[in-house]
């Protein structure tokens, strides 16, 4: 993996993750660099981040923090033939889904993908290195509603070897819907991405099929998702083993629709909103997996330097509608700041405020209709 290139101050805690064994639980250390993939409010570089290319989908159609799980239970928008529960990391508020031994994990939806969405989530590892055993874990694209990719009939999928280091293997496909078989090796051994946080991101277009890890693109597969393959989305574990000491969960996990595009939206409505610009909780700090979106809105005011757009802040109903409202503004300005710094847009442009809970997109009582509330507006002016 590309070392970073620019500075950032790294800030290390240990934290405790409970892994169920048997009837007993089993401490596991496990170390979280909690300021990766944050960018400074005033502006700063996006190091190798500026390669970045993927846009989330406008349309969130799932999402899941596992925020309101009870721990130690399987979390009620999942299904699964297998096993798995909730888990919290001592000293931290995130919550995550333990993946353990031969499961499937199939998030809950009314219907089945759409030709063009996208997805995201974290994945946080701990328990391997030299000697250790090997876990294996897949992204796999269904034809049907199915627990493990041998249900399905066809598939396909990308391997994720746990050992070591974390290796992106090989992407496939095979079944009655591949009418052409695509195979190919990747091989990437990453010994950095391993027993720490990573960040998938995967975006679907109709045949093709493309995966980054933290900043990098690993898979760009024309045309692997053939028939009606990519219309249900499965992780599956393979030999992920909590009584070995080994641990693997995912957390914010959403999937989003690729509807029209921001420039289409702005011309027809005079506005756009998107939920693609992601934030530390409860902090203006901006992740750098949002690059991509500014990059796209920056070069929509580039291109037009009449252009001016009004920045506002939206927050979910969590906390205190005052802090709310302080920090959908702090959050408003750290997008115009990003601009302003890290892409060279003209102040004169942009300007921002906050509007905290007042006006929620949705119910604020799902995982869902919070992250469709936590978002940021652009208005023309």
């Amino acid at each position: 993996m590309r070392k970073l290139k620019f500075v950032f101050i790294l800030s290390f805690i240990s934290i405790l993750a409970f892994a169920q064994t048997g009837n007993s639980f089993k401490n596991t250390a496990i170390t979280i660099n909690e300021n990766a993939g944050k960018i400074d409010t005033t502006g700063t570089e996006f190091g190798v981040y500026s390669n970045f290319t993927f846009i989330p989908g406008n349309k969130l159609l799932f999402y899941d923090d596992f925020a309101t799980g009870a721990l130690g239970d399987f979390p009620v928008n999942w299904e699964t033939g297998g096993s798995g529960e909730v888990v919290q990391p001592v000293g931290t508020t995130e919550k995550w889904l333990s993946l353990q031994r031969r499961s499937g994990y199939l998030p809950v939806m009314d219907k089945e993908l759409p030709e063009n969405y996208t997805i995201e989530f974290d994945m946080l590892t701990n328990g391997y290195g030299k000697g250790k055993p090997i876990s294996k874990v897949f992204f796999a694209f269904l034809p049907k509603k199915a627990y493990s990719m041998g249900r399905a009939g066809s598939v396909a999928d990308l391997q994720i070897l746990l050992t070591s280091y974390l290796s992106v293997a090989n992407v496939e496909n095979f079944g009655s819907e591949a009418s052409i078989k695509i195979a190919n090796r990747i091989d990437r051994h990453l010994p950095d991405a391993i027993n720490t946080k990573v960040h998938f991101s995967i975006a679907v277009n109709k045949k093709r099929l493309r995966i980054w890890l933290n900043e990098e693109k690993y898979v760009d597969a024309p045309t692997i998702l053939q028939g009606k393959l990519g219309r249900y989305f499965i992780i599956e574990a393979l030999d992920v083993n909590p009584e070995k000491g080994q641990f693997a969960a995912i957390t914010n996990f959403r999937i989003a629709e690729a509807t029209e595009d921001d420039r289409t939206s702005l011309l027809q409505n005079g506005k756009f909103s998107t939920t693609g610009i992601y934030f530390n909780t409860n902090s203006s700090v901006i992740k750098r997996e949002s690059y991509a979106v500014l990059a796209n809105i920056a070069a929509l005011l580039k291109n037009d330097p009449a252009l001016k757009l009004n920045i506002i802040g939206h927050t979910d109903s969590d906390g205190d509608n005052d802090f709310n409202l302080d920090l959908s503004k702090r959050r408003a300005m750290s997008v115009k700041n990003s601009l302003t710094a890290d892409f060279g847009i003209d102040d004169n442009q942009l300007s921002f405020e906050g509007k905290g809970e007042t006006e929620p997109a949705e119910d604020n009582s799902t995982p869902k209709g919070k992250a469709n509330n936590r978002r940021v507006e652009f208005i023309k002016m």
